[in-house]
């Protein structure tokens, strides 16, 4: 995924965890602290009883300044944070589109192939995903292109 700067990192199952990890303070993930690398982010939750349990997660981080893909420019998606309908706005390309929404935990949530032809604004509804961060990947002729989203209904 595609950062520029921090970000709070939320959609821990259950609710109520921390997250722990080198470039993680108070939860938020600051990733032009740490340098290029892999990093295991790890989510710890424990229960009122005394139980506790976490999940792991890596993340790639690549500090690659001054490199702009332009195909970000001719893509609007909005609205951001969501609540009901995701746009992407394809209209100044007219290329095949590979969609996916992957959740914080690593699960692919939505995958669609869309034949675009100039003009077109596809919408994801998101009525039944659950509040959190989300990580819109678009693949264009082999270009990817990364979002960070988040459904705050």
């Amino acid at each position: 995924m595609r950062w520029s700067s921090e970000f709070l990192l939320s959609g821990g199952v259950p609710a109520g965890g921390n997250y722990i990890g080198l470039g993680i303070t108070n939860g938020v993930f600051e990733p032009t602290n740490i340098g290029s690398g892999i990093y295991a982010l790890k989510y710890v939750y424990n229960d009122p009883n005394g139980c506790s349990d976490s999940a792991y997660s890596n993340v790639v981080v690549d500090v690659c300044a001054g490199i702009s893909n332009p195909l970000y420019a001719a893509i609007n998606v909005y609205p951001n944070p969501i609540q009901n309908n995701l746009y992407l706005d394809f209209r100044q390309i007219n290329e095949e589109v590979s969609i996916s929404l992957i959740n914080v935990t690593g699960e692919l949530i939505y995958s669609e192939k869309v034949n675009n032809n100039f003009g077109d604004v596809f919408v994801i509804n998101t009525d039944g995903f659950a509040k959190g961060l989300y990580f819109l990947s678009l693949n264009i002729n082999g270009e990817e292109l990364n979002y960070r989203i988040v459904k705050t209904q």
